[in-house]
């Protein structure tokens, strides 16, 4: 027994310890209230109940006769409500409520009620201070930190939780990001290992949920919890605040997955595309496993969540890609044109990189600057305000070289070998941004599925940066042939780019 209880000691030394069953119990507690007492709302009687609904919503239910004031409450935004539950009290904030049901007007029949709720309260945050927090995510693939190289940790009863546990560093202190999980519910919990404000916290946040979205494909939805603490193992609760959220959504544009049956099984859909198949099975590690054996390193996702976290235009880029491939097919290509141009200024600027002039700077301002400006001044017909224009042109941009030249430069500089439909794809750049969405010698029709080709280039080109960009090297997953792009089937181009 001695030895058995050192050894536990010893493991717990080692790993990991997060403290979840206050987690769970406070979760349990708050979807499944009942008999509260109402202040706000008087005449609901204390027979009552909240439950989760499919809609992510909180419903508080409740059975009562017509009366005035039902009527009254009915149709309108609730004012602030208070449920008292024990020694627990949950606000309902003003605008944040509304019945949800039609209403019988008979006085003498009892009829059930239901109150929709996006947001409540419990315990006391004060505005500007800093705690730890817990923000925490239903998620429902349980298992896909499988896709990322990841750690285990151990709960306070001394159960072992593997692959299940990420650490990163974001704004000089940890942040923890692991999941944990009873019957058939499952949350997505990121902790941070030090004291901020609420400010800090959804920085970092935004920038992990977008990284691990990125690479899994899953956007964290439905309903959110936040929970904070004084205390950095949540051994007490200082407050939490439940919110309902967009709906969860899943790219298919999946950039890297080590999930192969996915990647094959979306390779059925045409007949031309078998011979992908077969370059998935004899590529895969095992193929008695549904996962191969390529996981996405830590190191990799954490300077991923670095550079979402260190630049506001990089994490609404990458936010981007995952948004714009849910997006109609026309809009894609001028979406992630974009995108495109965002990380690549992104990228220079953080990397001090300068664009190269078309001839050598020296040179420029010493011979060909004072010829285009004494020429320009000769001409005594141009009106002054187009002679400041042209004199600021030749003095600032005029050397500057071609944006497609701009948009190659980080390939060149990760060793990423552009195609001729890349370079045809970057190339639709100025044609798009000087408002042309199409090609208006063709039928829109006829356009869908070079259209849908020159997206899944660009969300492609945008990752491969983002990627290379955090030190990523291996397989990625080419769009174009997974999602039946009929004339990269019959190139015989391969379902894997490695990078």
């Amino acid at each position: 027994m001695m030895q058995s209880r050192c050894s536990n000691v010893h493991n717990m030394e080692k790993h990991q310890v997060f403290k979840i069953r206050l987690l769970w119990d406070k979760i349990d507690k708050l979807l499944h209230l009942k008999d509260s007492h109402v202040k706000g709302l008087n005449y609901i009687p204390i027979s009552n109940s909240v439950h989760l609904g499919e809609d992510h919503k909180l419903h508080l239910t409740f059975k009562s006769k017509y009366n005035y004031d039902l009527y009254n409450d009915f149709g309108r935004v609730l004012p602030n409500i208070e449920l008292q539950n024990n020694d627990d009290t949950y606000v309902i904030p003003h605008g944040h409520a509304a019945y949800d049901d039609n209403m019988m007007t008979l006085s003498n029949k009892e009829q059930e009620l239901d109150i929709k709720i996006n947001r409540i309260y419990y315990g006391n945050l004060r505005e500007g201070s800093n705690y730890y927090w817990r923000y925490i995510y239903p998620i429902k693939l349980s298992r896909w930190f499988l896709q990322i190289e990841s750690l285990i940790y151990i709960d306070e009863d001394g159960k072992h939780v593997g692959s299940s546990y990420l650490k990163t560093i974001l704004g000089n202190s940890d942040m923890h990001i692991f999941l944990t999980e009873r019957k058939d519910d499952c949350y997505m919990v990121i902790q941070s290992g030090s004291k901020i404000d609420s400010d800090e916290m959804y920085k970092r946040v935004f920038a992990i949920t977008t990284t691990i979205g990125l690479v899994t494909g899953n956007i964290v939805g439905d309903y959110n919890i936040q929970m904070t603490s004084d205390d950095k193992d949540f051994d007490a609760i200082k407050s939490m605040v439940f919110g309902t959220l967009e709906e969860t959504k899943y790219s298919y544009y999946r950039i890297v997955n080590n999930r192969w049956k996915d990647t094959y099984e979306m390779l059925g859909q045409y007949g031309y595309q078998k011979y992908a198949q077969k370059m998935i099975k004899d590529n895969v590690y095992d193929p008695k496993s549904d996962y191969d054996n390529k996981l996405v390193k830590a190191t990799v996702i954490d300077r991923l969540m670095n550079l979402c976290y260190s630049n506001n235009d990089i994490v609404i880029s990458a936010s981007m890609l995952l948004e714009g491939s849910m997006l109609k097919m026309i809009y894609q290509p001028a979406f992630f044109h974009i995108v495109l141009e965002t990380i690549t200024s992104a990228l220079m600027r953080s990397e001090m990189v300068e664009k190269k002039s078309v001839i050598e700077s020296k040179e420029y301002n010493r011979i060909v600057k004072p010829v285009l400006l004494n020429a320009l001044g000769s001409i005594k017909e141009i009106p002054n305000d187009a002679k400041n224009i042209y004199t600021h042109r030749i003095e600032s941009s005029l050397n500057s070289p071609a944006n497609k030249d701009k948009l190659t430069l980080f390939f060149e500089k990760y060793g990423y070998v552009l195609t001729n439909g890349d370079k045809e794809a970057i190339s639709q750049r100025n044609s798009t941004l000087h408002g042309h969405l199409s090609n208006m010698k063709r039928e829109l029709s006829e356009q869908r599925w070079k259209m849908y080709a020159v997206a899944l280039r660009l969300h492609k080109l945008c990752c491969i940066l983002l990627l290379k960009a955090a030190g990523f090297t291996g397989d990625i997953l080419n769009n174009e042939v997974i999602l039946g792009v009929k004339e990269a089937c019959e190139r015989k181009d391969s379902p894997f780019l490695n990078i």
